[in-house]
């Protein structure tokens, strides 16, 4: 890393933040990259945006107008259009938005006034994230195999005059991994445990796994369950990843978390829902895109 050219534009971009609080955290958000390039911009690595900036050449001036260029270019394709040079490719537009709206979180939290746009974007983004959550899950189900319910026997019983009873045919068993660490909300357990139980009542199957540090209670999901948030701070998954692998008796998991994990989740070849409980920057890498129980 070039010290010179890091001291450089981070000082350049405290700069900005005391004259334009708003760009300043606009362009603070990113991890920074320092190239061999003509100007500062933002690419896509990855799937993750990276802020690049130039470790030659360097004039206060010119940096101060290249930042602010680019932060505003940040708000919208209309204005990438109109821009004499590109600090942004606009295929990538749309993956930087959902990176801000993640990092960002939740409004009422900012110590800065929004522009209207922006707080109209991230308003909007935000709300169909955490309405969307349901659907996210519910097509989730779906892949799984929707259970189904046959005649248990095709005749009334003569010696009861009972018509024929039902059974479930055929159901996916699915591995539920709940967070309880005391960092989780009770309110958000109960709001994700109310859908395991609409779920639950349609013939789904369901193991439950308490998890904090490690696996604290392994039992079947029943209708209406009480959970307690346990007393622990720290969250790790792998023991409970480890155990589902090596049963080999489950067809997907879903998660529910904060995600304020102390290190990524292993990988498992299994059909995998994250549910995190709002958006926000996350520690680790998960290992699929998660969706949010509120905004």
């Amino acid at each position: 890393m070039n010290t010179d050219a890091t001291t450089f534009w981070e000082s350049r971009i405290c700069n900005l933040l005391v004259k334009d609080r708003w760009k300043g955290l606009l362009l603070q958000a990113f991890q920074r990259s320092y190239q061999d390039v003509s100007m500062a911009q933002i690419m896509c690595q990855e799937g993750t945006p990276v802020l690049l900036l130039p470790t030659q050449n360097l004039r206060s001036n010119l940096a101060d107008e290249q930042l602010v260029s680019l932060a505003e270019n940040l708000k919208g394709e209309e204005d990438l259009e109109h821009s004499e040079e590109v600090f942004i490719d606009s295929k990538d537009l749309a993956t930087v938005h959902q990176f801000l709206i993640a990092y960002f979180g939740k409004l009422d939290l900012f110590d800065v006034e929004i522009p209207d746009q922006w707080r109209t974007l991230l308003m909007e983004k935000h709300e169909h994230q955490w309405m969307d959550w349901r659907s996210s899950l519910r097509l989730f189900m779906q892949k799984q195999g929707n259970p189904t319910r046959v005649l248990s026997n095709r005749k009334y019983s003569k010696r009861f005059n009972t018509p024929p009873g039902t059974k479930w045919k055929s159901r996916s068993r699915l591995a539920l991994v709940l967070d309880i660490s005391a960092s989780m909300e009770d309110e958000l357990i109960q709001l994700f445990l109310g859908e395991m139980d609409q779920l639950a009542a349609q013939g789904w199957l369901f193991t439950l796994f308490q998890v904090d540090d490690r696996i604290r209670q392994i039992e079947p999901y029943r209708l209406g369950m009480s959970i307690s948030i346990g007393k622990g701070g720290n969250t790790h998954f792998d023991q409970a990843i480890d155990y589902i692998h090596e049963s080999g008796d489950y067809d997907g998991i879903i998660f529910c978390t904060d995600a304020m994990l102390q290190s990524s989740p292993k990988t498992i070849e299994l059909p995998q829902l994250w549910v995190v409980d709002k958006p926000k920057v996350l520690p680790v890498q998960l290992p699929a895109e998660p969706v949010y129980l509120r905004p």
